[in-house]
């Protein structure tokens, strides 16, 4: 339960926001994503809707004048988020050289978050490192410390 919408980007299936005093909650589910009717969100891969996510607006990246629409617009016909990268490098958007850096750090902070693991009573990355999946992190592996401590 939080009022952090993020938790869906960080892959969370089931978000309970809005909490009142007497009880009642509002809840926001990954599976039932396919029944909203303004967006078709149907056959969209966890890793599509995490770019969607990140396009709306996060703590991590801020696309100006972009909103749920358009970030549906950009992501809809893509298969991954190398995709989306080449369309943000390849488009007019009138916004700063970093744009491709900036998405990729987010995306990649909601992939391979740090978090505390209580089995091991350690820290961990919340996605194993993989390189093959995401080549992007070869570029940062020399720093990660954007993805937490």
């Amino acid at each position: 339960m939080t009022e952090d919408s993020d938790l869906l980007a960080y892959g969370c299936e089931q978000v309970l926001f809005k909490y009142e005093n007497e009880g009642y909650v509002d809840e926001i589910s990954i599976k039932k994503l396919p029944e909203c009717k303004e967006l078709n969100f149907t056959n969209f891969s966890q890793e599509i809707f995490l770019s969607f996510c990140i396009l709306c607006g996060c703590d991590y990246f801020k696309l100006e004048k972009c909103g749920a629409k358009k970030a549906y617009q950009i992501v809809k016909d893509k298969k991954d988020y190398n995709e989306v990268l080449l369309y943000l490098k390849h488009q007019n958007l009138n916004v700063n050289d970093a744009i491709e850096k900036d998405f990729e750090k987010a995306f990649l902070t909601f992939k391979f978050q740090v978090v505390f693991c209580p089995l091991t009573k350690q820290n961990r990355y919340f996605t194993d490192l993989d390189d093959e999946e995401f080549p992007g992190i070869k570029k940062y592996i020399d720093d990660l410390s954007f993805l937490g401590e």
